[in-house]
């Protein structure tokens, strides 16, 4: 059985869990965040105390916050992310570390890609904060040209550190860094 098949019975309404993880995670994707964070906490609200369930990514070294599910919401969200990590659910004070796979397709698109997601849940006073970071298993080829000029400084480069193992039998740092210098300044 895949990693991101896995579905419970969450209470009342499994699905709303099922579809709000995977919302976040197509989100996440979307956005090409590499962090989610998923935090319990309370907060006041017109003079009355009320929980919540922040959800924010990081996008560019830059929190961005992305929704605020209710309170009641987040700890099936905890069970769910937990059971997709392969995590034990029996000890919900421990810190724990685990990881899944996420299988996305992009319609009317051939294009089938793969993300793998490391969670790590640590213990708060207010509940279980999750911390997930994403990873991509396969991506688009890019393609990389070089101008002519930086074809030809890197032809000079190879004659030239030949000739240097021909001479001494090793070639030299500071010339392999000097060359270096140059195939990026001619790029």
């Amino acid at each position: 059985m895949d990693s991101w098949t896995v579905s419970t019975n969450f209470g009342e309404q499994p699905h709303l869990v099922v579809k709000l993880v995977d919302m976040i995670l197509m989100e996440a994707i979307r956005l090409e965040a590499s962090h989610i964070f998923i935090e319990h906490k309370w907060i006041v609200d017109q003079g009355y105390w009320r929980q919540i369930s922040e959800v924010y990514f990081r996008v560019n070294n830059r929190p961005r916050h992305i929704m605020d599910p209710p309170g009641t919401l987040h700890e099936p969200i905890v069970r769910r992310i937990k059971l997709m990590a392969g995590m034990l659910l029996t000890d919900p004070r421990a810190p724990q570390a685990g990881r899944f796979r996420f299988k996305v397709t992009v319609e009317k698109m051939p294009d089938v890609r793969y993300f793998r997601f490391s969670v790590a849940s640590v213990p708060a006073p207010s509940g279980n904060r999750l911390v997930l970071t994403s990873h991509e298993l396969t991506g688009t080829l890019v393609r990389f040209e070089l101008s002519k000029r930086a074809v030809d400084v890197a032809r000079k480069v190879e004659r030239r550190v030949a000739i240097r193992r021909r001479r001494h039998g090793r070639s030299c740092l500071s010339e392999l860094r000097w060359t270096t210098s140059l195939l990026f300044a001619a790029g």
